[in-house]
């Protein structure tokens, strides 16, 4: 893959976000999810290791077993785990999807996160400015004869917008609202 970073060292890949897939062990693991995290687990690694033989898949497997599951499970339960995973390997599903990528590869997760805000927040203000412009629009183009008197309800049933917008809209823009009354 090829990023071009903005000038902020972000590369945003918008809606197109990238799949992928991650095998992750809880560090401690609490009785009653035992099998069920070791097994995905074990899946997840496999996936992500076609070529992995079954001598080190096991060891993995049960080194996971004794240092991430708080009360290990025994050993007859940890080989059926193996064999499952490793007889009936399946491509499991996408796990993790990631928008944003990072030129500085130093930034602690709160800056990323300060620098993805950035991104979302302005997204936001730009579609809220659209939905006004279309409100906007819709006045200008009124026509009082023909379309009676305006009200919220018609410019959400126009546009779809969501009732607050309309009403905030209503509230904060009397002077544009066209005038049927005086017609």
């Amino acid at each position: 893959m090829v990023f071009k970073y903005n000038n902020q060292g972000i590369h945003d890949c918008g809606q197109n976000k990238i799949k992928y897939h991650s095998a992750f062990m809880p560090k401690r693991v609490k009785e009653g999810n035992r099998e069920k995290t070791l097994s995905l687990y074990a899946k997840r690694l496999l996936y992500l290791n076609p070529d992995l033989n079954i001598e080190m898949f096991s060891k993995m497997i049960y080194t996971a077993n004794m240092l991430n599951i708080l009360t290990p499970l025994d050993n007859k339960e940890v080989r059926t785990i193996i064999n499952k995973a490793f007889n009936i390997r399946q491509a499991p599903r996408v796990n993790k999807t990631k928008r944003f990528f990072f030129q500085d590869i130093t930034l602690t997760p709160v800056e990323k996160s300060r620098k993805c805000l950035e991104v979302l927040n302005q997204e936001k203000r730009e579609k809220t400015q659209e939905k006004k412009n279309l409100i906007s629009e819709l006045f200008c183009n009124w026509d009082c004869h023909t379309d009676g008197k305006i009200t919220p309800k018609k410019i959400m049933d126009i546009t779809g917008l969501k009732k607050t917008m309309v009403y905030e809209y209503f509230k904060g823009n009397p002077n544009e609202i066209p005038d049927c009354d005086n017609i």
